[in-house]
């Protein structure tokens, strides 16, 4: 039995990294990546296969086959595992952390909110463009309708594809420059303190689910700051923006905003 599964992992790492099969993925990876919309024929129609000696549509690898589009798709998403991890190997005694655990600890942010931005449209955002690079642009449903028979949520099988984004950011009474960006698979929802004039978006707080995620950037160099604010504005799939406001909100906080001069 012992020998049967070597035999079979064998075959497996040699499938994975042969050229035949990479050259067939980056092509497929490049379907995905430019197929939009409800327009699924590249996908549907992408030439996976060897013609068998029987007629049947069929990738032969290293003694490996493989049988049906479905099995393929699964495979080409194990393949992500050798292309991003160059040791990983089926098998392996080693143990390999494929993710990285990061230890969870409280943070509190002090200070003045000065900026909130948020996103409810992600799906052409460069924060998903892994999950393009493995399921396509295409996520309607259609496509994914095989990994639902596995009885999971999508945020399961595609944990970094998100659907509503958030970011704050704060000024601290020492004066640096905190962001705080909030990640979601659902709509997150808002709320403000009963006492508060809850007619002012700097009010607001979102609220966070137990699969949300997190992202806390400390100390931003107030001379990189703004530069800091475009990046997460593209990141999110935002248009650029003058900042003007932002500004003013910062002067009127005490901080620092470059090529400034006051005026007596």
């Amino acid at each position: 039995m012992k020998n049967a599964e070597s035999a079979i992992e064998a075959l497996l790492n040699e499938f994975f990294l042969s050229k035949e099969y990479l050259d067939i993925c980056s092509k497929y990876s490049n379907v995905l990546r430019t197929t939009d919309g409800f327009i699924t024929r590249p996908i549907d129609d992408f030439q996976w296969w060897n013609v068998d000696d029987t007629g049947y549509k069929s990738l032969s690898i290293g003694g490996l086959s493989i049988k049906d589009f479905e099995t393929f798709k699964l495979m080409f998403i194990f393949s992500k595992l050798f292309e991003d991890i160059t040791e990983f190997k089926f098998g392996s005694v080693e143990p390999l952390n494929i993710q990285p655990q990061i230890p969870v600890e409280p943070v509190i942010l002090t200070g003045q909110r000065i900026l909130i931005m948020k996103s409810r449209s992600l799906e052409s955002a460069p924060v998903t463009s892994a999950v393009d690079e493995l399921f396509g642009k295409n996520k309607s449903g259609i496509k994914l309708s095989e990994y639902r028979t596995l009885k999971l949520k999508p945020e399961q099988y595609m944990p970094d594809y998100w659907s509503d984004a958030r970011c704050e950011l704060y000024l601290s009474e020492n004066m640096n420059y905190h962001f705080l960006i909030q990640l979601s698979h659902s709509s997150i929802m808002e709320w403000a303190h009963i006492d508060d004039d809850s007619l002012s978006d700097e009010k607001y707080f979102g609220e966070v689910n137990a699969n949300d995620r997190l992202i806390v950037i400390r100390n931003i160099n107030s001379l990189h700051l703004y530069e800091c604010i475009e990046k997460i504005r593209k990141w999110f799939g935002q248009p650029s923006d003058s900042l003007f406001e932002l500004k003013q909100e910062i002067a009127k906080a005490g901080g620092y905003v470059p090529g400034a001069r006051v005026l007596l």
